[in-house]
């Protein structure tokens, strides 16, 4: 009787075992809505990266943390995973997981202005301010414009851009479709209504999580395509993109 109290107590603790799983310590870069929220942690990237792990039988916690320290802690072990990565030679130790989300950054103007901006090069006719480091993350030809650009500069606060635009303080912003969409509705000093120009002279940059682990890497790939497949997925996107 006692032997079979034994077996029935280690044969419910590897179910609960696979079900509940290891909680997952994420790095993430500080709130960016509508992909990542601090308080409450939330946002469709956390979302998303969240729901695909549990479909693995995991938990995660978030960690925020800059961008350039992500990819360090994740090697060092002292992170699981990061989001919001960018596979590179660099950091061709790490493994990285099929993409999750997709950031679109745009050129933006009041309509009214009637511009005619078809590629990045055009931007050096206007003045323009853009979200911090994105220099040197937009690519060459950006970074090219830009440092020779006399009326140019980066805000870490994306409402300020934002507010500039709408004030007629600047011609033209760049950043990201729905992080503009979302800083929009968080300015409060100036009228946000007109109507805008939307350029998309800048590539989809497909973002990625990166682990230290090769295992946890794939468990999370196969939840993001259960995730996608159930339609999850398309839910948790328009949940907070609808305007």
């Amino acid at each position: 009787m006692h032997k079979k109290v034994l077996i029935l107590i280690f044969g419910i603790v590897l179910f609960y075992g696979r079900v509940v799983g290891k909680e997952l310590d994420i790095g993430a870069v500080f709130s960016i809505p509508p992909y990542i929220i601090s308080e409450p942690i939330s946002g469709m990237e956390v979302d998303i990266v969240n729901e695909a792990l549990m479909l693995q039988g995991h938990t995660i916690k978030v960690s925020f943390l800059p961008s350039s320290r992500i990819y360090e802690s994740v090697a060092e072990k002292k992170l699981d995973a990061g989001m919001t990565a960018v596979e590179s030679e660099v950091n061709s130790n790490l493994f990285f997981s099929d993409s999750h989300i997709t950031y679109q950054n745009v050129a933006i103007a009041l309509k009214d202005r009637n511009y005619d901006i078809t590629d990045i090069s055009k931007l050096s006719n206007y003045s323009l301010v853009s979200f911090q480091n994105a220099a040197r993350y937009l690519g060459n030809e950006y970074n090219k414009v830009v440092s020779s650009h006399k009326k140019y500069s980066e805000k870490t606060d994306q409402t300020v851009p934002v507010a500039m635009l709408f004030s007629g303080r600047v011609d033209t912003i760049v950043m990201d479709i729905n992080i503009f969409n979302a800083m929009k509705n968080k300015v409060t000093m100036v009228n946000t209504d007109k109507e805008v120009q939307i350029f998309e002279i800048f590539p989809k940059n497909n973002m990625k999580v990166v682990f230290n682990d090769r295992d946890m890497r794939d468990k999370f790939n196969q939840g993001l395509a259960d995730l996608r497949n159930s339609g999850r997925y398309d839910e948790i996107i328009k949940k907070y993109t609808s305007k």
